[in-house]
């Protein structure tokens, strides 16, 4: 520009340049441009930041153009003389300015060309690496094993890998533009869905396990995470879902539980986990009351097989036991395998500890019948100890020693038997069980027996029937009175056979004393809350009635008072069942059930019997005989017949009388009889 410009000057002289001071200007002007140059590039800039390092390299470059221009003036000169030679070695400013404006636009070009050039370069080496970084995106997208699904902001699919396929079976042109709903496998309700895009929308992240369907049906487990991409305005507009099939990570989970949780030849429950379950349920017990048992029990006789047929042959033996102990208790119940050829049983709702001789019995006779071992018959049986919650311990290690304790007293009291850790429990579950055996002996050997105890009318004297009372004469123990047996006997449900035995004994005495006596009166028998309550007890009515050929009117049948107060519903529709047949009914023990007036007077019943525990003091207690006289009362205004018990003397007979009780029964009369001696009783009254 400097060169150029004095060319244009127009005077009367010629300028001349030095050419020493004009490669000096140059130099001048190319070593600042350089520094210029370096203040600006990234090292220096780094140095210098921002806007200060421009400035400087402004500063600099401003310099050396300065420098140049006044460098160069400072090498011109002038002849004055226009027909003068130049100087010898001058430089012409015209011919300067040629060689910088050639060299400039050479050099411009060369620059320009050098900076596209190396731009080019630039682009295409990032366009290589970023060609290089897709197609190892697109690879690891591809052959990673985890299943990748990408869906856009409304969850609808956009692409999936190969892994995706593998793992749901489904082709990525069967789900594109779907939602993952495709997978659901309807084990997961919508609050666990709105709670999982709840925390991806909130957190941008979400990780969890989750059981999802293969397009073969399959339910399989999942471990999955999902990422959210956000647009700039942090909005979501992708989210990135990678899962992995966890099915064999399960079954190695399931394995794990088992072998430290189970034991690996029975497949019971082993000691760790037993000890589990006894916490849990005290835990529970002692939240909600009731009463829980713990036994063990010891093979008898293990030892000999296991030695004499070898090892094998005992675990399967011990396999085929815990079998039969597992199929004898409840699914509620835990039985376990301790180790070697002691068991554990957790039995919980126990009404009371009693009931828990009734399992041990059980799973005596579970254990009872030989056991086919690989063509080998082997026999053991068991030794049992029984501890209860809370009398025998308040926690899982009290009980467990206890019950240990009771199977070793089994073992020394000659096996195959069951011990409580307490002994009066023991005698007194030994005596119930006895009676019980007895009881279904009796049903069998005939063993039971029906006694007779005459009701009299109170005006004439005259029999005008008989109640039915059950005895039972044991070979050992002799006669043995209802009140001994007949509670278990409900509880055991062996009053539905004894009931049915002795509805058809009394009515097939009916018919003997019709035929043979021409005593037509009625036999009254006592009815138990189980008959009842089993739904079809008017047929067996109808089938005792039938078989003795005895009409209707020939059997009256007693229910309490108690029962009828607690089975309202149900005993009213028995009674209205037996009334449309013809047979009447009694309320049996009147005024100990504390019936409701209101109901009363809407019970189809005949007749009304006073309890003898309000006759036994008349007519001295006053309280007992305004009972009785209300009673009576009550009985006559409601058309029913009343009828005492218990009339032992002759002032409770005159005062019954008078006060117009209809009947009455006791030892007044005649005490129960065996029926021949009944018959012999009538037939003597009667001379």
């Amino acid at each position: 520009m400097h060169y150029v410009g004095m060319t244009a000057m127009r005077m009367n002289a010629q300028v001349r340049y030095d050419p020493g001071l004009f490669m000096l200007a140059l130099l001048c002007a190319v070593v600042l441009a350089i520094a210029a140059l370096s203040i600006r590039s990234q090292p220096v800039a780094s140095r210098v930041r921002g806007r200060w390092s421009g400035a400087v390299a402004a500063l600099v470059m401003g310099g050396a153009i300065t420098g140049m221009h006044y460098t160069a003036m400072f090498s011109a000169y002038f002849v004055r003389d226009e027909t003068a030679r130049a100087v010898t070695g001058s430089l012409d400013p015209a011919f300067l300015a040629t060689i910088v404006i050639l060299v400039s636009g050479l050099l411009i070009a060369l620059v320009l060309s050098a900076t596209v050039a190396v731009r080019y370069l630039d682009v295409v080496q990032r366009l290589r690496r970023a060609n290089d970084e897709l197609r190892q995106a697109a690879s690891v997208f591809d052959h990673t094993a985890e299943g990748i699904m990408v869906t856009d902001a409304a969850a609808k699919i956009l692409s999936v890998n190969r892994a995706f396929t593998w793992v749901t079976g489904y082709a990525a042109s069967e789900v594109l533009g779907q939602t993952p709903k495709v997978l659901g496998s309807g084990r997961h309700d919508e609050n666990f869905y709105r709670a999982l895009w709840a925390t991806l929308l909130k957190t941008g992240h979400w990780e969890g396990e989750v059981w999802n369907r293969r397009k073969n049906g399959e339910i399989y487990p999942e471990l999955l995470t999902i990422n959210a991409i956000r647009d700039k305005h942090g909005a979501p507009q992708n989210f990135v879902a990678l899962f992995r099939d966890i099915t064999q990570l399960k079954r190695t989970q399931e394995e794990l539980e088992r072998l430290a949780h189970f034991d690996a030849l029975t497949g019971l429950p082993n000691r760790t986990l037993l000890g589990e379950r006894l916490h849990h349920a005290l835990d529970r017990i002692r939240r909600s009351g009731g009463e829980l048992a713990v036994m063990v029990l010891d093979l008898d006789g293990f030892k000999t097989v296991n030695d004499s047929l070898g090892h094998p042959t005992g675990d399967r033996l011990l396999q085929a036991i815990a079998q039969r102990l597992a199929a004898a208790l409840r699914a509620e119940d835990t039985v376990a395998r301790l180790g070697g050829d002691e068991f554990a049983v957790i039995l919980e709702d126990l009404k009371h500890g009693g009931d828990a001789a009734e399992v041990a019995r059980k799973l005596l006779l579970s254990l009872a019948e030989p056991v086919d071992v690989g063509g080998h018959s082997a026999l053991v049986t068991v030794s049992i100890g029984i501890a209860l919650y809370p009398e025998d311990g308040g926690d899982s290690i009290a009980l467990l020693k206890a019950a240990d304790t009771a199977m070793y007293q089994s073992k020394q009291t000659g096996r195959n038997t069951f011990h409580f850790h307490h002994s009066d429990m023991t005698l007194a579950v030994r005596r119930r069980l006895d009676m019980e055996e007895g009881l279904r002996r009796a049903l069998e050997g005939d063993e039971l027996e029906v006694w007779y105890q005459p009701q009299v009318d109170l005006a004439s004297g005259a029999v005008i029937g008989a109640e039915a009372l059950l005895r039972w004469r044991d070979p050992r123990a002799g006669l043995i009175l209802p009140n001994e047996f007949i509670p278990l006997a409900e509880e055991t449900g062996l009053i539905i056979a004894i009931g049915d035995w002795v509805l058809n004994a009394a009515a097939a005495a009916a018919r003997r004393w019709r035929e043979q006596f021409g005593w037509h009166w009625k036999v009254s028998i006592n009815i138990a809350g189980p008959q009842i309550e089993r739904g079809d007890f008017h047929f067996s009515v109808l089938r005792a009635l039938g078989g003795n050929a005895l009409p209707a009117e020939a059997l009256e049948l007693e229910i309490t008072e108690t029962f009828i107060m607690h089975n309202a519903d149900n005993a009213l529709e028995v009674v209205r069942q037996l009334r449309a047949l013809g047979i009447k009914t009694a309320i049996d023990d009147f005024g100990t059930g504390y019936s409701s007036l209101a109901y009363l007077k809407h019970l189809p019943i005949d007749r009304l019997k006073i309890d003898r525990g309000f006759v036994k003091d008349l007519p001295g207690d006053r309280d007992d005989a305004a009972i009785v006289a209300a009673v009576i009362a009550l009985g006559a205004s409601l058309g029913y017949t009343v009828i005492a018990e218990g009339v032992e003397t002759e002032a409770q007979r005159d005062f019954l009388r008078r006060a117009g009780c209809d009947q009455g029964q006791g030892y007044l009369f005649s005490p129960p009889l065996p029926m021949a001696e009944f018959e012999a009783w009538v037939r003597e009254r009667e001379r």
